[in-house]
């Protein structure tokens, strides 16, 4: 299934009102995947990626993360999930290493769905995240600029195509070395390839 929003990414919308819980981690061999399309920018280089963050760290998903629900209107909400994550380094904004952030992703498992923008996929626990970051208004967490394509797994070498079938968008869900499970494959790749010259050293 495959919806369409009008929206142009949480990283720059002005925050609503919103409610979360906190959970165990779903099983995600049970779900089916569920993609929505978004209007966002797109960031041609990492300095437009730069230019529109005001946090950039080097980072681990701490495993800690809870469903958090954007209420748009009062017929439509966005799940979303807020996740912990424990700084490694800081290359641009406020903190320093050992600190521990809450980061907004566009995905949630909501009615045995992994519901998600454009092809997010969740941070893991393997992972050390290179993540361009905004601060949500009015909020003590922040978002990933440009949902998808401020988020990168330093810990993956190789970028693993899938194909675009329910089963292949499931079997990417689960193959840990899947990254990113949208479309515009060549663009994410251009810009990983920029974030792992300048960052990873």
């Amino acid at each position: 299934m495959r919806k369409k929003l009008a929206i142009v990414g949480i990283s720059l919308m002005i925050a609503g009102a919103a409610y979360f819980f906190y959970q165990a981690e779903p099983n995600l061999a049970n779900v089916q995947v569920a993609t929505a399309s978004a209007t966002l920018p797109t960031f041609e280089t990492v300095s437009d990626l730069e230019a529109s963050s005001d946090l950039i760290v080097i980072g681990k998903y701490t495993g800690k993360r809870s469903d958090y629900t954007l209420q748009v209107k009062e017929d439509w909400s966005i799940p979303l999930s807020k996740s912990v994550v424990k700084v490694d380094k800081v290359f641009k904004g406020e903190g320093k290493s050992g600190d521990k952030i809450v980061v907004l992703e566009e995905a949630a498992v909501e009615d045995n769905k992994y519901i998600n923008t454009e092809g997010y996929k969740w941070m893991d626990e393997n992972g050390v995240y290179c993540l361009f970051l905004r601060k949500v208004v009015k909020s003590d967490f922040y978002a990933i600029v440009g949902i998808y394509q401020g988020k990168f797994d330093l810990n993956l070498k190789e970028f693993k195509k899938h194909p675009k079938t329910n089963q292949g968008m499931k079997a990417a869900l689960l193959d840990p070395r899947v990254e990113f499970m949208g479309s515009d494959l060549e663009h994410f790749q251009k810009l990983k390839d920029e974030v792992v010259a300048k960052y990873e050293k």
